[in-house]
């Protein structure tokens, strides 16, 4: 499973069991958002500006291509406050955006076999990816690996820790007892390089969740 990105993997442990994200679990949608940006990021496509802004620093991967509409619409906006890309594709359940980036996300596991792409249904919208097989266990066995063994941690299974507990997925997967192991082991890690960055993606996606969620109250959704 180390071939998928970190958004392709956030996204087979986030979904419901029907393989649906909704604004009943908004902070996992946020933390889908969350998924995309820091793909883009880890790939060396975008970049962050003082944390506060994004830009494009280098072309699409044709292997991302499924991020392209959240790439665009940096390269076109750029530099952008990474709330800002975040608002343009959430908007609770209406938003068309986000269903145009999550179906596609969707789809390029649907084509890998790791998923069953049901729906939308008459009036198109946002699909369900129900994960198969052993996907998820995979995903999760490999983070536990990292995490809670003694195999190396790679930047992408921090940013996955950390998206997976902000987005309030972890507990589906890990004992309290594990994930406390897990948040330590995290916090541990800010005297190296590594835990640098893990360190400003937790910052980044506290930040993006608590913003997105003032702006959801704002919005009554």
């Amino acid at each position: 499973m180390n071939d998928l990105s970190l958004v392709q993997q956030y996204l087979l442990c986030a979904v419901s069991d029907g393989g649906k994200l909704t604004s009943l679990h908004s902070e996992r949608m946020i933390c889908f958002l969350a998924g995309g940006l820091l793909t883009l990021e880890l790939a060396g496509c975008v970049a962050a500006e003082g944390k506060k802004k994004v830009s494009a620093t280098a072309p699409l991967p044709e292997g991302l291509a499924y991020l392209r509409p959240m790439y665009d619409f940096i390269v076109k906006k750029g530099p952008v406050a990474a709330e800002k890309v975040a608002e343009e594709f959430y908007s609770g359940m209406t938003s068309k955006k986000f269903d145009q980036l999550f179906n596609a996300v969707g789809e390029s596991l649907a084509a890998l076999g790791l998923a069953e792409a049901a729906g939308p249904g008459l009036l198109g919208g946002r699909k369900s990816f129900k994960p198969v097989g052993k996907a998820v266990d995979q995903v999760v066995e490999t983070l536990r690996a990292e995490l809670l063994e003694d195999a190396p941690i790679t930047e992408d299974a921090a940013a996955l820790a950390v998206l997976l507990d902000q987005g309030g997925c972890i507990k589906a997967y890990f004992s309290p007892y594990e994930q406390k192991s897990i948040r330590e082991k995290l916090k541990a890690l800010s005297k190296s390089e590594t835990g640098k960055l893990v360190e400003d993606m937790m910052y980044f996606v506290e930040d993006l969740v608590s913003v997105m969620a003032a702006l959801t109250v704002l919005n009554g959704m």
